[in-house]
């Protein structure tokens, strides 16, 4: 994860989504601050016999300011129903679990946005799961 608080355009975060035992890379690039979305990972689906495949996705919401930036990633399961998207976190009961969320809060940048000391503010993350 890349987190640039600071970004006078708006807070912004750039995430690079890898499993290595599949073989999967997909970076997600500019989520801006008040961006909601859930993002299908290509490759990755979880078989629901006799009901579907369900796509995995990853859940990002990014909003507020560096005084008050609210962060959510986690993953979700979705799946494709006709002509529309339908997720597991919109199901009563499923809400319950997913998204899973990995990362979920609300930091305060501000001190750091408004400090002299640094031209260009980032913050990397790596969460890990094996």
């Amino acid at each position: 994860m890349d987190l640039d608080p600071c970004d006078p355009s708006g807070s912004s975060m750039s995430l690079d989504i890898t499993e290595k035992n599949h073989n999967i890379s997909f970076p997600i690039e500019q989520i801006k601050a008040n961006d909601e979305k859930n993002y299908p990972i290509p490759g990755l689906s979880i078989a629901v016999p006799g009901v579907t495949a369900l796509g995995v996705d990853v859940a990002v919401l990014v909003s507020g300011n560096p005084d008050e930036l609210t962060l959510q990633v986690g993953l979700n399961a979705c799946a494709s129903v006709h002509t529309k998207e339908i997720c597991a976190s919109s199901i009563p009961g499923l809400d319950l679990v997913l998204p899973w969320w990995m990362l979920k809060g609300t930091y305060s940048f501000g001190n750091v946005c408004n400090s002299s000391r640094f031209d260009e503010p980032r913050v990397y993350t790596e969460i890990m799961r094996e």
